[in-house]
């Protein structure tokens, strides 16, 4: 085989990149020691800090595609509309 195995031996997975912080971010009672809570709290300080997606740019370009859809489908009738209306009797 050639994709999973080179020279008979297997590939290693590549090491992930870890955030370096400091002692001091997680050690809140500055006791000098980091407890399992301390640790639990940091991580949802962590996960709380995250922003909100911002979906305004692909909002505003489905509305713009739909704004265009409706205009491209109601053409004919207001076309046809017109025709009526400036029709001579």
């Amino acid at each position: 085989m050639t994709g999973l195995y080179k020279n008979k031996k297997a590939l290693k997975n590549p090491q992930l990149a870890a955030e370096t912080i400091q002692f001091n971010q997680v050690d809140l009672n500055k006791d000098g020691t980091i407890s399992k809570d301390e640790v639990l709290s940091y991580n949802d300080t962590k996960k709380t800090k995250n922003t909100p997606l911002n979906l305004t740019g692909p909002l505003a370009i489905m509305a713009g595609i739909c704004a265009l859809i409706f205009a491209i489908c109601s053409a004919g009738k207001i076309k046809v509309l017109i025709f009526r209306l400036f029709k001579k009797k």
